[in-house]
């Protein structure tokens, strides 16, 4: 090699190589958080917060001088006054509630009616404060004062713990200090069901100490100070319990916040609230709890100090991506019942061995296999609280798919077996307002259906439930003379409306010269997970909704073409189809966005910008845009919500039109992802790294996933990022990428984007002649043949072969630009100017290698002439979002464009 050529070859590979130089750090999958409003009926000074099986929500107000109890929808509906000023608050799985009250704690019925009070009453504390209830009914209180924990029996007697601290009550453990295990000023407590421990806030050190249920110190979550897992003065705690896992929120009363935590690792998570007066925002909160009444509506209610109960959505993540195990479902279970035993059943792959394991010391049976894709395994002994079910089938190839369950037992009453009643299978969601209940009693039963009969004929029993709109919890009682009362509890949601669809997409009457046709946008519907997308009438493609966004590519047929959108919630609820009748021109101009599509600004209006075959005039939604050599840009006016800017290149009589879709919401945090571009295509083959880079503003955190499962992402201290996942040789498909903005206020924004790994194996492109020039091409691939004044001959397609013959056609071959792209997004500019394997260099069909950029660089240099075959392959550059835009010659700007494709940047 010239010596020369050399140095210039290795520059440009290590300059570009040091692209990809970055130090990756992992991302936390966050749950979504939106804010839904206040409840502030008769509310004046809330402390603690609690709910019972039912979704009421209690509250101990001390100005109001009791607990007041409000209905899962915030309808206030009673007050139970204290003998003295309520602090801490819990209840029980019986429904007492349990209210301490300075030197005592009371236990009151569900009517507010005292029954009895923990340990010798009055004096048992120097300052009761939180309270919590494990599974088996032991109660732990928090003494602020005396900065222990104490420990009491479900009927309030002491239970003597072996740690406890000289000069302490000998039913406490802990002692003032700051090494683990001891307390300045303990606040809040919560019982986390999975690792069976006990959470407590310690406030003036600044952490939550975990601790088993009989005190002994498990762990530290937190270090005192302000910032991303940090605490000035954590007061409340709770946990949630979704398929990804266990989450922690811990309310922090000074940063009037609350940090989301992993509380197996301590790693952050994201922050909800921030001090303020506004929607959303909390002034010296003081507790929190999270309500899993509606499984499919999740919410965190907060006390906060304003006067109200502030409350959150939360949608919990997803189970990590199911990489290749197999699938495997749980079909609905009660949400709450007094009997000891059930059968749990669902749906898997067939071949595919479940295994069933629960927290709780409930009996089980061997898996049993009803048929060769269903499972189901019988429950005895079920244990009083919440019982955790985890679930896991592992196919022959040893990959598994993990899916959990909870059902809480009540206790027994005593006396005699409660009731034999089942409940047969039931929908979790449905769409019409009818349901039907059935199941099996003994002979003589009454059964109850929220205190309706329903109809019993020897040992079944049957019930038409009237649903009304969201959540409906159905109550299910059953007596008989020789048995005790049986309850048994389900949820169903009632869902009717359809979702409300936004589509970005070019609009109907279109042209576009690109095969792949982009379609984006949002869905309004928490129970959507995907959306049908139909062309031409084939098969509808499944693309997944991913928080509340989705994106992907059709691919179109030559000439006219018919797209059609339709999202379907889980409920079986279809939106309106959004339609667009288009047409697919390959010759007509080239037009390209360099915004990226999916981002989220905060202003507006939008500069954006792009490329366009030379000589055209550009409008971008009927704004005329400055058009320099092959560049333009404009300003563009935004509204609220999704904007669908179509950019239309006019080149003589022929015009082509491309999309982007822009989110405009002011108090997001802005998102652009740069690269890839939206559905772009990168060609597969061997294992290669595919970087992801944009930006955001400074200050917000950034995570990711690809296919749903979290990715190593790194972010600068200005807000650029990037990341990079490796694809295995021959890996080819359709990737998700999907990319979360979370600023320091706990707003969110959400980027998806679909990536397809296409087979490298380029079309057959065929010079049948150079003078004149007649070139052909098969395998179905789209021919386009244009040059600066737009279209140039007539391209006829017979079977899966296109060509076209420029016998006396007019033409400027400086310009001149034949390019073939294969159904599935491989094209004839790939960059190979040596069309066979140089010994000893990996390669692989489609992908160009170092000797490939050789050619170009020397063609470059003007060592050789390029030929016609060299100029339909390696005349790249500029690229714009890894498209190429070829300029009639091959220079110095292609052969970096064959040296990023063979380190696979494009």
């Amino acid at each position: 090699m010239n010596r020369s050529l050399k140095k210039i070859f290795v520059g440009l590979a290590v300059l570009i190589t040091a692209s990809l130089q970055a130090t990756l750090s992992h991302g936390v999958l966050a749950p979504n958080v939106s804010s839904l409003g206040t409840i502030s009926d008769r509310i004046s000074t809330p402390v603690r917060v609690a709910t019972d099986l039912l979704g009421n929500i209690y509250l101990s107000d001390p100005r109001a001088g009791g607990i007041l109890k409000f209905s899962t929808q915030g309808k206030f509906l009673a007050q139970f006054n204290t003998a003295a000023t309520p602090q801490g608050l819990a209840v029980t799985v019986t429904g007492d509630l349990v209210v301490g009250q300075g030197t005592f704690v009371a236990v009151l019925s569900s009517t507010g009616t005292e029954k009895f009070r923990l340990g010798k009453g009055v004096g048992q504390f120097r300052m009761a404060n939180g309270i919590a209830v494990d599974q088996t009914g032991r109660i732990f209180v928090a003494d602020s004062l005396d900065n222990c924990i104490q420990v009491f029996g479900a009927d309030g007697s002491p239970l003597t713990i072996a740690a406890a601290a000289a000069g302490k009550p000998a039913n406490s453990f802990g002692t003032f200090g700051s090494a683990s295990g001891q307390f300045s000023q303990p606040t809040g407590v919560a019982f986390e069901m999975v690792s069976g421990n006990l959470a407590v806030t310690d406030t003036l050190n600044g952490r939550v100490e975990f601790f088993t249920p009989d005190g002994v110190f498990v762990k530290t979550v937190g270090a005192a100070g302000s910032g991303n897992g940090k605490f000035t003065a954590p007061e409340g705690i709770s946990f949630s319990y979704g398929a990804s896992g266990v989450l922690m929120y811990v309310v922090d009363a000074f940063q009037s916040n609350i940090q989301v935590l992993d509380p197996s690792s301590g790693a952050f998570v994201r922050v909800i609230g921030g001090y303020g007066t506004g929607s959303g925002r909390l002034t010296v909160p003081t507790d929190a709890v999270f309500d899993s009444f509606d499984p499919h509506n999740t919410r965190l209610v907060v006390a906060n100090d304003t006067g109200n109960l502030t409350l959150y959505g939360v949608e919990l993540p997803a189970a990590p991506a199911n990489t290749g195990g197999p699938t495997l479902s749980i079909d609905p279970l009660p949400v709450a019942t007094n009997l000891t035993a059930l059968n749990l059943t669902g749906q898997v792959a067939a071949g595919a061995t479940v295994k069933v394991t629960v927290n709780s010391g409930a009996a089980l049976a061997p898996v049993a296999s009803p048929s060769a894709t269903s499972w189901s395994d019988a429950v005895s002994n079920l244990a009083a609280g919440n019982n955790i079910f985890t679930v896991t089938a592992t196919d022959s190839a040893g990959r598994s798919t993990t899916v959990t369950a909870t059902v809480l037992v009540l206790p027994p009453s005593g006396g005699a077996p409660v009731t034999p009643i089942t409940v047969d299978a039931l929908p979790s969601l449905v769409s019409t307002p009818l349901l039907a209940l059935h199941g099996t009693v003994p002979p003589g039963s009454t059964v109850l259906v929220n205190g309706n009969a329903a109809l019993v004929n020897g040992g079944s029993w049957t019930y038409q439930a009237a649903l009304t709109e969201g959540a409906n919890s159905l109550l299910v009682t059953a007596s008989n003379p020789a048995y005790s009362l049986a309850t048994t509890g389900v949820s169903v949601v009632l869902d009717s409306i359809a979702p409300d669809l936004m589509v970005s997409m070019l609009p109907t009457g279109s042209t576009t010269s690109v095969q792949r046709f982009p379609i984006s946008g949002t869905v309004t519907d928490t129970s959507t997970t995907s959306v049908q997308v139909v062309v031409n009438g084939g098969t509808p493609v499944t693309v997944p909704v991913i928080a509340g966004s989705f994106s992907t590519a059709a691919v179109l047929t030559l000439g006219a073409n018919t797209v059609g959108v339709t999202a379907v919630d889980a409920a079986g609820n279809a939106s309106p189809t959004a339609v667009a009748n288009v047409n697919l021109a390959p010759s007509a101009p080239v037009v390209t966005f360099a915004t990226a599509d999916g981002t989220t600004v905060a202003t507006n209006s939008i500069d954006v910008a792009g490329a366009a075959s030379p000589g055209s005039a550009v409008t971008v939604n009927g704004v005329a845009a400055t058009v320099t050599g092959g560049r333009w840009s404009a300003n563009v006016p935004l509204t609220p919500g999704l904007n669908n800017l179509v950019a239309t290149a006019t080149l003589g009589d022929v015009n082509s039109s491309t999309k982007v879709g822009i989110n405009y919401n002011p108090s997001a945090p802005p998102l652009a992802v740069a690269l890839p571009g939206q559905n772009a295509v990168v060609l597969g083959g061997q294992s290669q790294q595919i970087g992801i880079n944009g930006a955001v503003a400074a200050g917000t955190t950034v995570s990711a996933t690809i296919n749903g499962a979290p990715v190593p992402i790194y972010q600068k201290p200005d807000g650029s990022f990037g990341l990079a996942f490796t694809v295995p040789t021959g890996q080819f498909g359709t990737y998700t990428v999907t990319v979360t903005a979370v600023d320091a206020a706990g707003n969110e924004t959400t980027s998806v984007r679909e990536l397809t790994v296409a087979d490298p194996t380029p079309p057959a492109v065929t010079v049948e002649s150079t003078s004149p020039l007649k070139v052909s091409v098969g395998g179905g691939a789209i021919l386009s043949v244009r040059d600066k004044n737009g279209p140039v001959g007539n391209v006829l397609v017979y079977g899966d072969t296109a060509s076209v013959d420029l016998t006396g056609v007019s033409y400027d071959p400086a310009t001149l630009d034949i390019t073939a792209v294969t159904p599935g997004g491989s094209s004839s500019r790939n960059g190979i100017l040596v069309p066979v394997q140089v010994p000893g260099q990996t390669w692989s069909p489609g992908v160009p290698t170092v000797a490939d950029a050789l050619e170009s660089l020397k063609i470059t240099a003007g060592l050789r002439p390029a030929g016609i075959n060299e100029k339909l392959h390696g005349d790249l550059a500029p690229l714009v979002n890894g498209v190429p835009m070829p300029d009639g010659k091959i220079d110095i700007k292609d052969t970096v464009a064959t040296m990023m494709r063979v380190l696979g940047l494009w």
